[in-house]
């Protein structure tokens, strides 16, 4: 029963980190589109939506399973990579809203 309950965690943990991961992309694709490609090309905005699905869309194609290792089995792993891409998502958002500065 404890091996349901490490599987069911897991899981959960992936789907949400996942979850987070693939809207606040799209999100950062939607602002980085609204600074550099509407203004050069006169191209329309994205949307939210747009931008999540353009995101996932890129992901499936890029998509390359790595070797799994004992470091990755880890739930308590999986939060801090999680949480050390958000923190560089949001280093590259801060600088991308940088550069508009100088626009």
């Amino acid at each position: 029963m404890e091996n349901f309950y490490k599987n069911t965690t897991k899981f959960f943990v992936i789907v949400l980190a996942t979850t987070v991961l693939v809207v606040f992309k799209g999100f950062l694709l939607a602002e980085f589109w609204d600074w550099f490609i509407t203004p050069v090309f006169n191209l329309p905005s994205l949307s939210n939506t747009t931008a999540i699905g353009i995101s996932m869309t890129v992901n499936l194609i890029t998509f390359r399973k790595q070797k799994e290792n004992e470091y990755d089995k880890k739930p308590e792993y999986w939060l801090s990579d999680t949480l050390e891409v958000i923190i560089i998502l949001l280093v590259v958002w801060f600088f991308g809203w940088l550069l508009t500065l100088f626009m």
